[in-house]
């Protein structure tokens, strides 16, 4: 571990255990995300594309009609605004590791609601030199809330992202963002035959989660589907 991740891993032991905690969303103390909170979020909501998650649209969408995913299906629990999106900020960028079991369970409950069964919840990879640097995969944090909460195997070792490409936030262009994850995964794993839960925290354009998918896929996985805790719109 990088001296900025072992300083990250020390800052969030002081986030949880000397700070009180506070909601990311009103400032109440004792949660770092009130239930009052939580509910006023901007769920998302049908109709939406079954293959992208897009809102107020009929499936498959315009875009994915032009451009299918390689995902068999995506379950996504809220719009990228507001307080969800105050909350990412947190986990991902300010260390608030503690947010993850409290958003790791409305996807739960997503999942099970979408009656998707899988054999294994992937974690959407970091590059070994940006998981240096941050400390932490917020989306390994997501899924191992959701695999306790499911009964279901995380398995980090199935998918390994094999170049940097740079993070997809300062790729602004649709066809940019394809380009930037093309070929960024690779399988290693004895996959053949699975069923696969790709996880990370937000979802925009279906990059990351095709190129993965793509890679599973090319190994043998008979399915593989796309779980994120918030869609851009």
């Amino acid at each position: 571990m990088t001296k900025l991740g072992l300083l990250n891993s020390v800052w969030n032991k002081v986030l949880t255990t000397v700070l009180p905690a506070q909601c990311v969303g009103c400032g109440v103390s004792g949660t770092y995300l009130c239930d009052d909170c939580l509910a006023s979020a901007l769920w998302l909501e049908e109709p939406q594309c079954e293959m992208c998650a897009e809102p107020g649209v009929a499936s498959p969408c315009s875009r994915c009609r032009l451009r299918p995913l390689a995902v068999d299906g995506t379950v996504a629990v809220f719009v990228m605004d507001g307080v969800i999106r105050k909350a990412v900020h947190q986990l991902k960028y300010r260390n608030l590791r503690a947010l993850a079991p409290i958003l790791g369970r409305p996807m739960a409950d997503a999942l099970t609601q979408r009656g998707v069964a899988v054999d294994a919840l992937i974690p959407i990879p970091m590059h070994p030199r940006q998981l240096r640097s941050r400390g932490y995969n917020q989306a390994a944090l997501l899924a191992k809330e959701v695999g306790t909460r499911l009964e279901v195997p995380v398995e980090q070792a199935y998918l390994r992202r094999q170049r940097w490409s740079g993070p997809q936030v300062a790729t602004a262009d649709y066809d940019s963002r394809w380009a930037n994850v093309a070929y960024a995964f690779q399988c290693d794993a004895n996959v053949q035959g699975k069923s696969l839960m790709l996880v990370d925290d937000v979802m925009t354009t279906g990059s990351t989660m095709h190129s993965a998918a793509n890679a599973l896929k090319e190994a043998g996985a008979a399915q593989v589907w796309a779980l994120a805790l918030a869609r851009e719109v």
